[in-house]
């Protein structure tokens, strides 16, 4: 998410994230300073779901 996105401000999401992490919620937050709200670069959008499939495999045992 862009820091400048109009939908989730970043200081509204880094909070979020924060109060997450102070409960002991493992968060993996994904900013993207060169987009925003959606992530619309082919490197951006194929390290986002790297990081899906990555948290699917972690998650739910799904193979490669």
């Amino acid at each position: 998410m862009a820091p400048t996105t109009r939908a989730t401000p970043s200081p509204r999401s880094d909070r979020f994230v924060t109060e997450l992490r102070k409960t002991g919620t493992e968060v993996v937050y994904l900013r993207f300073p060169d987009e925003g709200h959606s992530v619309t670069n082919l490197a951006n959008r194929v390290h986002m779901w790297r990081q899906v499939a990555a948290f699917l495999e972690a998650k739910f045992g799904m193979a490669k």
